[in-house]
């Protein structure tokens, strides 16, 4: 059921942008680009949430389903990389509201300081790809591969806006 939940999720989030992008007119007079944009954070709220049940390998009894869907969902969501965002969120649980979490930056209270100080900890882009390698190299750094060891290729995504990080910033003030 979660693996279907999840294909839903990135279903509804992509075809939903799609519509908004070719149909919706952006004018602040227009009251269902308002409505469309809540709509779509909500969607991109489900991609997260995704991705996190991914890491905990609820979507899925496979691993590898696991993490083709969390690199999907993550990637979708903001850009990240899923190798990096798993592995700060098991320190995150294994260091939960310390100065060792990587959730909760403890030198600054203010927004944007943690909001910068997270992303540049979740979104380094990868050498494979700063270099002119292809979204293969990619998924071979990040170990998203099957069982022969061969790169899953998980297809073409759509990069997002870096504000959709904002969805991790809940009340660490």
């Amino acid at each position: 059921m979660g693996l279907i939940i999840a294909i839903l999720i990135i279903g509804f989030w992509g075809g939903h942008l799609a519509f908004v992008l070719f149909s919706v007119e952006v004018a602040w007079s227009n009251p269902w680009m308002y409505m469309h944009l809540l709509i779509q954070a909500y969607l991109y709220t489900g991609l997260f949430i995704t991705g996190h049940d991914a890491m905990h390998q609820s979507v899925s009894h496979t691993s590898w389903i696991n993490k083709l869907i969390g690199y999907m969902s993550v990637f979708l969501f903001a850009g990240m990389s899923y190798k990096r965002l798993i592995k700060n969120h098991w320190e995150h649980h294994k260091y939960p509201g310390t100065e060792n979490d990587p959730d909760f930056y403890m030198k600054s209270q203010n927004f944007f300081v943690w909001w910068t100080q997270i992303y540049s900890s979740f979104a380094k882009m990868d050498p494979a790809v700063a270099v002119g390698g292809d979204a293969k190299d990619r998924m071979a750094i990040d170990g998203l591969v099957d069982q022969d060891g061969s790169a899953v290729d998980v297809g073409a995504t759509l990069a997002v806006s870096d504000a959709t990080l904002l969805v991790f910033y809940r009340g660490h003030w």
